[in-house]
């Protein structure tokens, strides 16, 4: 009878997350190339959020207060389930930290544990006698894995281009169309023409909403150059609001005050009545002028606030 060696057993390497580190969808992108690479080695790759489920501090070490992601290796051994760190993404050196003996082995302090590629690859084949056995074959699949990406990125971009050329020919043809359609400035009085409505259906009645009125509508937002930042209708979820509330964009609280339930609309709000000089990050760009295709769905009657009894 044989026993496995623990070298022989299962190896894994773990991403200990939490959602708002700055760079996360590097690091995920990351492991998933890792998992390509690792595969003929038969090393597990996975990704732990330490904010939506809970996370031992103890077993995994984490310092008091930490934001950046830390990656660990993890051996299926039962004699020894304790995970070693072997990437940490945080900037600032973990002072409240003792190495432990395989991170001195190894020659790693947690303030010298670079989350790279490469870096980590280094540090699994020396903790790993799989890696440094199949490090030939480790370094062909990099290599391909490396043209996948490329080829990808480049089909991506063959794609956006194909996409911004249709949005920008589909956004042409509406402007020409626009200029066949009367145009009503609803911006405020002593603002005139930072917000405009032009109707292509006419609702069901003359009948609009007032102040305090909770309107649902259908929109398609987007940029002069026809690019779409949202959509109601690509989430197929209708959005709502309380009109004058200032909880939506100004070009919408005075605009949705001059339509009718089942009236169709484009909005052009310039930057003033939209998100202004700072824009809104990262698909709105600073002072730019917008353009939504609405759809007054419904709305119900303002509610009668307790001071107006």
């Amino acid at each position: 009878m044989t026993t496995k060696t623990e070298s022989s057993l299962p190896t894994s390497i773990i991403l200990v997350y939490k959602q708002w580190a700055k760079q996360i969808d590097r690091y995920k992108n990351m492991m998933t190339n890792l998992a390509y690479i690792l595969e003929p080695v038969g090393i597990r790759v996975a990704m732990y959020d330490a904010f939506e489920n809970f996370a031992d501090e103890e077993m995994w070490k984490f310092p008091k207060f930490w934001s950046e992601p830390f990656l660990y290796i993890l051996k299926d051994d039962i004699n020894s389930r304790s995970p070693t760190l072997i990437a940490d993404a945080n900037p600032e050196p973990l002072d409240d930290h003792d190495a432990t003996s395989e991170d001195d082995e190894v020659g790693h302090k947690w303030k010298d544990l670079p989350f790279t590629q490469s870096a980590i690859l280094k540090s699994l084949k020396k903790l790993v006698p799989e890696v440094e056995h199949a490090w030939l074959t480790v370094k062909e699949k990099v290599q391909e894995r490396r043209r996948i990406v490329a080829k990808e990125a480049e089909e991506a971009r063959i794609k956006k281009e194909e996409e911004d050329k249709k949005a920008q020919e589909e956004a042409e043809k509406l402007d020409e169309y626009l200029t066949t359609i009367e145009k009503v400035d609803v911006s405020e009085e002593g603002e005139e023409g930072g917000a405009f409505k032009q109707t292509l259906e006419k609702g069901r009645d003359g009948e609009t909403p007032s102040i305090g009125s909770q309107v649902y509508v259908h929109y398609t937002g987007k940029l002069l150059n026809g690019q779409v930042f949202d959509s109601s209708r690509e989430r197929d979820e209708v959005f709502q609001f309380k009109l004058g509330t200032q909880s939506v964009i100004k070009c919408w609280d005075r605009a949705f005050r001059y339509m009718s339930a089942g009236e169709k609309a484009v909005l052009t709000c310039t930057p003033s009545y939209a998100y202004g000089e700072t824009g809104s990050p990262p698909k709105i760009p600073p002072n730019a002028t917008l353009r939504f295709e609405v759809e007054l769905i419904s709305f119900d009657g303002p509610e009668i606030l307790r001071d107006e009894l």
